[in-house]
């Protein structure tokens, strides 16, 4: 981004980013996506440093034909070099049997600015729903 532009503006930056990499499926964009040494909690699991996620995220997108992820307007709050945030996310899955999937959460982030770029240190997936596109199936109560 330009000189112009806000730590605020920067992260909404790399949310765009983020999202991007899903729909591409390309791992190593992901994965720059979070600081060398950045967490990604997803399903239960923790990832840890940009090789595990890389390679996690793979695994995830291997059983899917298109993933595209939509990130509501984030809340972040910003102090010096770091911060935090939350964003509302809806995705929608086709996968590879033909099947379609929903999910709608909420990421919490860490952000942390690394060398003039900002990048997730830490990213955790609440998840609320995750099933049939048409909303039969349970809604998680995470509240």
């Amino acid at each position: 981004m330009d000189g112009h532009a806000t730590p605020a503006d920067e992260i909404r930056n790399l949310l765009a980013r983020y999202a991007d990499s899903v729909r591409r499926k390309d791992a190593e964009d992901f994965s720059k996506c979070f600081t060398k040494d950045g967490e990604w909690t997803i399903t239960g699991m923790t990832m840890r440093g940009r090789f595990a996620i890389g390679d996690q995220f793979c695994k995830f997108l291997a059983k899917s034909n298109l993933v595209m992820m939509f990130h509501d307007i984030p809340l972040i709050t910003i102090s010096g070099e770091s911060g935090t945030g939350s964003t509302q996310i809806t995705e929608y899955i086709k996968r590879n049997d033909g099947s379609a999937i929903r999910t709608l959460g909420v990421y919490k982030d860490k952000f942390a600015n690394c060398d003039g770029i900002w990048l997730f240190e830490k990213r955790e997936l609440f998840i609320y729903y995750r099933g049939s596109v048409d909303f039969s199936d349970q809604i998680c109560d995470l509240i």
